[in-house]
């Protein structure tokens, strides 16, 4: 679409100046009618405009005339804005990644973003696959303001805080986080450990097998859970150092069955060491209130976490509805690089959540400003969760979790892979006497080993209907 503005100068001859718009015929005719008034109000100063037509918010990304300042074009925008009674307005100087100036104004039809649009059928069953290669902990921050979905990697982040004032949507969020990943990862790949000092927003999730220990509630319970974490931690740090990897991921991958030196590699069953681990996330709600009743005792555990739990697999996400510096102290915030501000009550409150202004602009509930790793902001419209699909969600991760499937068409149920699992301990405790029985008689440790792996395999495949090591 072309849109032309004519401008008399001191009875000169008319001067024609050409804004290109593209993408206008996507809004309603409301919303481009505000679009041409604002064009209208800038004047020659633009000479071109992009509109990005999101959830919620339409944004206009306008290409200035050369030699024009950005901050005309934003005092210009304000003046405009208030002129034509467009609020909440935010203006982004530049876009991030471009050069261009970014003016947000409200759609006048907007739309809701459901969560069943990520982990349903209709998307998340087309990019399964991809998702699950390239991410380990897919997390769902909704869509932003081209209305492209927006999916981020939570063991990259590798922290997050979540803040907004009361009632703006970040509960909310918290439980898409959740179901995203309980509808995608089994328990033997994610667990929780979720803090829910309020007693209610996190009870639906009592009875998930991806729980580490139930829902908490209180208090001293949240600073023994943390304690624990920071032991796990060291723990599987430990383990680390024995493998010889460096995180998580290496360990989880490392080749048991190939190697050239086949000592070494059945050293680790000889250390017991697991075959694989599983994430674990902390979700603490109400962190502020953590913080004034137990806070000398949780920070200095939380900040451990935050400075080394990467490599362990173990991720933190923080979520408050007052941020200031007694509950998020630098030391803390320094190691938390992804933020998620919500709409807040201030610039203040803004700035200490993103380092930025803006979060005060926002519109309603679900409309967030997303801090990601590499310091650009970027406006999402986080997805809604009905009571409904929760309960549907973690009903079904329970009943998946009473039979796990090991092959096409055939199950073992729990008490079936506890038998299996005590034979192969029982394997195990037998190789170690055997090894000390062979280094005191002076035999062929190899041939030990090679003799009780052969043991364990032929457990393992009386078990499967299909062998599952081809």
């Amino acid at each position: 679409m072309k849109k032309e503005n004519n401008v008399a100068e001191s009875g000169e001859t008319e001067k024609k100046v050409t804004i290109r718009v593209e993408g206008i015929e996507a809004v309603s005719p409301e919303d481009a009618e505000k679009v041409a008034k604002i064009l209208d109000g800038l004047g020659e100063d633009i000479v071109g405009c992009r509109v990005d037509k999101g959830p919620t918010v339409i944004r206009l990304a306008l290409q200035m005339r050369s030699g024009v300042r950005y901050s005309r074009i934003a005092k210009m925008a304000n003046q405009i804005l208030l002129d034509l009674r467009i609020h909440p307005a935010r203006i982004e100087i530049p876009i991030p990644g471009h050069d261009a100036v970014g003016i947000e104004i409200p759609r006048s039809d907007p739309i809701e973003v459901e969560c069943s649009e990520f982990i349903g059928k209709a998307w998340y069953g087309r990019y399964q696959e991809a998702v699950k290669r390239a991410m380990s902990l897919p997390v769902v921050f909704g869509k932003d303001v081209g209305g492209n979905f927006v999916v981020e990697d939570l063991a990259t982040m590798p922290h997050m805080l979540v803040s907004g004032a009361p009632g703006q949507g970040a509960p909310q969020f918290l439980h898409s986080v959740i179901c995203g990943l309980v509808a995608t990862r089994m328990p033997e790949q994610v667990q929780f450990i979720i803090a829910d000092p309020r007693c209610v927003e996190f009870t639906p999730y009592s009875k998930l097998p991806h729980l580490v220990v139930p829902v908490i509630n209180d208090m001293r319970k949240i600073v023994f859970s943390l304690n624990w974490a920071v032991a796990e931690m060291e723990k599987r740090l430990k383990m680390f150092a024995m493998a010889r990897v460096r995180n998580i991921v290496d360990f989880n991958s490392r080749n048991m069955e190939s190697s050239e030196n086949d000592v070494a590699v059945y050293e680790y069953l000889l250390d017991d060491l697991p075959a694989t681990l599983p994430y674990i996330v902390i979700i603490i709600s109400d962190f502020d209130d953590v913080m004034e009743k137990v806070g000398m005792e949780v920070l200095p555990d939380i900040q451990r976490l935050a400075a080394k739990a990467r490599a362990a697999g173990i991720h933190l996400i923080l979520e408050t509805e007052r941020p200031d510096k007694k509950v998020l102290p630098g030391t803390l915030t320094a190691n938390i690089p992804v933020r998620v501000a919500f709409r807040s009550a201030s610039v203040k409150e803004s700035r200490m959540v993103l380092d930025d202004e803006g979060a005060e602009s926002l519109i309603a509930q679900g409309d967030a400003l997303v801090r990601g790793r590499d310091g650009m902001v970027r406006r999402v419209q986080t997805p809604s969760i009905s009571d409904d699909e929760i309960v549907r969600i973690v009903a079904d991760s329970v009943m998946s979790s009473k039979t796990r499937p090991l092959g096409d068409g055939h199950s073992l149920s729990k008490p079936q892979m506890a038998e299996v699992d005590m034979k192969v301990r029982m394997s195990f405790d037998e190789l170690k006497a055997l090894r000390r029985h062979a280094e005191e008689n002076h035999c062929d440790v190899d041939d030990v080993v090679s003799e009780i792996v052969r043991e364990r395999l032929d457990i393992l495949k009386e078990s499967f209907a299909e062998d599952p090591f081809k």
